[in-house]
């Protein structure tokens, strides 16, 4: 009898968990996946910041967060529309 969780050797199963992982942070506010690091910039310019998850969505594979349309990282995104997302 095997005692590995599905998810740790099983491609599918880890995306079942990270979706439902993604899913519970929407609305659980104490989840690690609520809050993750965004970081977007040039090559010789990157800026990281925290963002709170809003929304989401495995059917449409998308995920989305809120920003004030005033800050930084806006104009940043309209110039270069790149980013990474970390959970840690």
């Amino acid at each position: 009898m095997s005692t590995t969780v599905p998810y740790y050797e099983d491609f599918s199963e880890i995306k079942k968990k990270i979706w439902l992982m993604l899913t519970d942070a929407v609305t659980n506010r104490s989840s690690p996946f609520r809050i993750p690091v965004f970081s977007c910039g040039s090559e010789d310019n990157i800026e990281s910041r925290i963002v709170v998850l809003r929304k989401s969505d495995e059917q449409n594979n998308l995920v989305q967060f809120h920003s004030d349309i005033r800050s930084d990282k806006i104009k940043i995104l309209e110039k270069k529309p790149k980013f990474i997302d970390v959970i840690l």
